[in-house]
């Protein structure tokens, strides 16, 4: 396997946060959106994949936050953490809607709930190996 260049990164991807029983709480919301919104976040999260987390803003520990401009004037906003091995994996948290310049506290509190619970998981199948 070819080693990754000296100043770069491994490929990122994306991966949508999933709970425990496998529900796709995030996969669910993006798709619910219409279709030209969940359009603008995907083409958002591409850009995040390519640009190396330029255009992001952190906003709290691990917790970064990437915004897509929907139709009619309505703007999103995906909170996610960089994750895996060699950082190449970007969990998706949480999607929403932009109704503040602030992102709101309880969106916040959500994507480290969800983060916390995906890490433990991930600890304990990586432990039982």
């Amino acid at each position: 396997m070819p080693s990754t260049p000296a100043g770069s990164h491994a490929p990122r991807y994306w991966r949508l946060y999933r709970t425990e029983s496998g529900k796709h709480v995030v996969r669910d919301d993006l798709r619910s959106l219409p279709v030209g919104d969940y359009a603008s976040i995907r083409a958002a999260m591409k850009e995040v994949e390519q640009r190396e987390l330029r255009g992001t803003n952190q906003i709290k520990g691990d917790i970064r936050q990437v915004e897509a401009d929907g139709d009619h004037g309505v703007t999103y906003r995906l909170l996610f953490a960089v994750d895996g091995h060699a950082s190449q994996m970007l969990r998706a948290l949480v999607a929403f809607s932009k109704k503040t310049q602030k992102t709101p506290g309880r969106q916040i509190v959500l994507a480290e709930y969800r983060l916390k619970d995906w890490r433990s998981r991930r600890a304990a199948f990586e432990k039982g190996r």
